[in-house]
């Protein structure tokens, strides 16, 4: 008789890498777009420059 292995799925390897190196790509140009567009500092996330440069100048 012949043993019948059972067959992986596609997520068992190659498309879960895959898809994983997809989503980190997808966050880290998300996070690019949000810093280069101010989104951080209009959500109070980061000080904007001239707030960091103004706070330099006080103390």
């Amino acid at each position: 008789m012949t043993e019948r292995r059972g067959r992986r799925s596609c997520l068992g390897c190659g498309c879960q890498l895959m898809g994983s190196l997809i989503l980190v790509i997808v966050l880290l140009v998300g996070w690019l777009i949000a810093v280069q567009g101010g989104a951080l500092e209009r959500l109070g996330l980061r000080e904007s420059k001239a707030e960091e440069l103004l706070a330099i100048g006080h103390t």
